[in-house]
């Protein structure tokens, strides 16, 4: 078996181990589940592929279902100091989340219109202890399904402010959800202290003072070994044998004294 083919093989045993994890971990044994019959048969089950609307079908639907007034359906745009800071890569994958989450926040136009017709038709006080509880569980299941939708668009602009802190810090760390000593109250108390005796403004000061301090030790007492620079062993100056002296003036003059006679002579 070759290493390519053993590789693969273990690609896809490592896929098929992920995917049984994934779905190990989104199952959820929930006994209070039940099975659709008649024409909630025929409504579609698989929710996650091949649901897309047409243009012109999800617009029929968006102007058949009036929206709240008092919701704004845009989700929220990036801060522009972030946005400038974000990579190319991270400003594309924003705009993806940006539009999903454009797109499901209308799930909550029909749910408010039903929520409408719902509160339109409440039972009068008269009515039957049945026909109550019929209409509260009605209730219910609407301000659930808006509260789930709800969830789901708080958790994607979550996400989106996670995904840009990412792209600017890369070791940027998701806070824990475990609770902490100080808690919430950590942000107050630093406040509150930097504000009254500058106690954490102070340590810090002295800790960089004491920093420098060290370094500028270390430093001075470094042993420098400077050497001046030595000439080549091979170096002779010109007319500079290894016997070399300086000449006096008298051997001077005898030199060019002897240059003149030579030049008399000839």
């Amino acid at each position: 078996m070759s290493e390519e083919v053993a590789s693969a093989n273990i690609n896809n045993n490592v896929v098929e181990h992920v995917n049984e994890e994934q779905e190990f971990f989104f199952e959820e044994p929930d006994q209070n589940s039940w099975t659709p019959s008649g024409v909630m048969a025929d409504l579609p089950s698989e929710i996650f592929r091949k649901n897309l609307l047409s243009s012109s079908t999800r617009k029929t639907i968006l102007q058949a279902e009036p929206k709240n007034r008092c919701i704004s359906f845009s989700p929220p745009n990036m801060d522009r100091r972030i946005w400038n800071s974000m990579s190319r890569t991270s400003r594309d994958h924003d705009k993806d989340i940006r539009s999903l989450l454009y797109r499901f926040s209308a799930a909550i136009r029909p749910i408010d219109n039903s929520l409408r017709l719902i509160y339109a038709s409440k039972p009068e006080e008269a009515a039957n202890k049945e026909t109550k509880e019929a209409w509260l569980q009605l209730e219910q299941t609407v301000l659930n399904s808006r509260a789930l939708v709800l969830d789901a668009l708080s958790f994607g602009n979550d996400l989106r402010k996670e995904q840009a802190l990412k792209s600017i810090s890369p070791n940027f760390k998701k806070p824990t959800e475990h609770e902490e000593v100080f808690g919430e109250d950590l942000v107050e108390i630093i406040r509150r202290e930097n504000e009254t005796n500058k106690l954490f403004n102070d340590a810090a000061w002295q800790k960089r003072r004491s920093n420098q301090s060290y370094t500028s030790r270390t430093q001075s007492f470094t042993p420098v070994n400077f050497k001046l620079p030595s000439k080549p062993s091979n170096y002779r100056g010109r007319g500079r044998g290894s016997n070399w002296q300086p000449r006096t003036q008298n051997q001077g003059n005898q030199y060019n004294g002897g240059q003149q006679n030579r030049q008399s002579s000839t």
